[in-house]
């Protein structure tokens, strides 16, 4: 009997390896089980927040473009987005869905939302942009998603803003100016939003209103003036002078016109780098800073000078002549002078410092023209 039980265990039964195999499967099944749910409950909220988003968007879109303001928070509660919060700048508003998992922002970022501009985690300001694979996401974040007020594609804002240009540190983002911080673009550089305010931080109270900066005398003056001013070691002028957007303070603390590249500063007034005139100033710090930073320009003395080309040499003021000139040209005692008029080869210096050709041995140079010294002619 005992041994007919024995026989049939033996013959129903299954090996330790045999149920360790079963376990395995059943373990491997029920972890893709579970993922699957963990990524259908992401999707679902992936989906949600492109539906919302894109019911939040075209209203506050619409509600921007008919002059009822960019505060869109009401929206946000009518569309019944749990935990969601808006907020607007200058041309852009956003839409925040906070608690998001790391799937489901891996999923928005796959789907490259036609009117998204870019989910961040962070503020709307200081936030990373997330990468198109989602690598970068986060679990349980705050994901932001940008819009301008028009709604614009991606491609459309690429396009606007290789046709423009911000002024540092401002950036450009489908054609608009953003700045970093709480500064805002206005005037064509970035500013503090309140215009009481001014400095790097914002941190500095203004002593003149905004298109005005102080004199080191503590009087205001409009930001087109083109004289020089003195700013001294005063905080709030150096401040209010760089603010102006188009003045810049110089190694010798003085506010001087800001000129655009490819020109230089002569006392306020913005000249070409490729100008060949030789201009002179009494030695402002803007003149001789600008000067240099032309880069095919040199100071010669109180000259700012355009470096002359090959075959060229310049007389004591800095004025570009051509090495086979038959002139003579007068470079005093400037040894600078003096050495590119030598390095013609075809000239050398006189004892009463003017630059002449050089006559070959038995000629003469008279104005110019070498003569044999054996000429009749008197």
């Amino acid at each position: 009997m005992i041994n007919t039980i024995l026989s049939n265990l033996s013959q129903n039964g299954r090996s330790i390896l045999e149920m360790l195999g079963i376990l395995a499967i059943i373990s491997i099944l029920s972890l893709g089980g579970i993922y699957g749910i963990r990524y259908a409950i992401a999707y679902t909220k992936a989906d949600d927040i492109l539906d919302k988003g894109n019911m939040f968007a075209v209203s506050c879109s619409y509600q921007i473009q008919n002059g009822g303001g960019n505060d869109c928070q009401q929206i946000v509660a009518d569309i019944n987005m749990q935990n969601a919060t808006s907020d607007a700048m200058e041309e852009l508003f956003s839409l925040t869905a906070t608690g998001t998992s790391r799937l489901s922002c891996q999923i928005l970022a796959d789907r490259n939302w036609p009117i998204l501009w870019g989910l961040k985690n962070g503020t709307l300001q200081n936030g990373a942009d997330i990468d198109s694979d989602g690598n970068n996401c986060t679990e349980n974040m705050d994901l932001t998603m940008i819009f301008t007020n028009d709604l614009m594609s991606a491609e459309q804002g690429e396009q606007k803003c290789a046709d423009m240009s911000c002024t540092e540190p401002a950036t450009c983002v489908k054609g608009i100016c953003i700045c970093p911080g709480d500064k805002i673009y206005r005037n064509n550089h970035c500013q503090c939003k309140d215009t009481n305010l001014t400095g790097d931080n914002c941190d500095i109270t203004r002593n003149c209103p905004i298109g005005q900066f102080t004199g080191g005398n503590g009087q205001c003056y409009d930001c087109s003036s083109p004289k020089i001013y003195s700013m001294y070691s005063n905080a709030t002028a150096l401040a209010e002078c760089v603010d102006c957007g188009n003045r810049y303070v110089t190694e010798g603390n003085t506010c001087e016109i800001k000129c655009p590249d490819g020109q230089f500063n002569k006392e306020g007034t913005c000249i070409s780098c490729d100008d060949p005139t030789v201009y002179y100033s009494s030695g402002t710090y803007a003149f001789k800073e600008s000067c240099l930073a032309c880069g095919n320009r040199w100071m010669n003395g109180g000259n700012c000078a355009k470096i002359c080309d090959d075959n060229q040499f310049f007389d004591y003021f800095g004025n570009c002549y051509d090495c086979s000139i038959k002139r003579l040209i007068n470079v005093l005692k400037n040894e600078e002078a003096h050495a590119a008029c030598v390095a013609c080869g075809n000239r050398y210096v006189t004892e009463g410092n003017t630059c002449e050709i050089k006559c070959p041995d038995g000629q003469f140079n008279k104005e110019g023209t070498c003569i044999s010294c054996d000429d009749p002619t008197v």
